[in-house]
């Protein structure tokens, strides 16, 4: 080998250690860069799986209160009807349609609301 050689190669090994190093700094941002993307996206997809989490909930109770709702109108209604159905009974002069006796028709609201759980 000639000093021309000899000079290419030196000037070969004395470019290759800062561009190996140069590489492996890409190499390594490019995982870290990654790491991060992926951590980003896990943080959003979390903080979407609580926001859903909520509303569903939130639907679950309205649709409870709703629910509950419905109950107490269904209970007036059977308790004014067995209300009625009482005083008609046990009525024996004067009686009046669609009257009924108060405590008639709490006994047997409270009935109604245990009997659905609503109480």
């Amino acid at each position: 080998m000639d000093k021309k050689e000899e000079g290419l190669i030196e000037k070969v090994n004395k470019l290759s250690l800062p561009a190996t190093i140069l590489i492996g700094c890409v190499i390594l941002g490019g995982f870290y860069y990654m790491s991060q993307v992926s951590k980003q996206n896990s943080i959003e997809k979390q903080q979407r799986l609580e926001i859903q989490t909520k509303k569903e909930a939130q639907e679950a109770e309205a649709t409870k209160e709703a629910s509950a709702k419905l109950g107490k109108m269904f209970c007036v209604s059977e308790a004014e009807e067995l209300a009625q159905s009482q005083y008609k009974k046990t009525c024996t002069y004067d009686c009046k349609e669609g009257y009924y006796y108060t405590a008639n028709y709490e006994n047997y609201y409270k009935v109604c609301l245990q009997r659905k759980g609503l109480d």
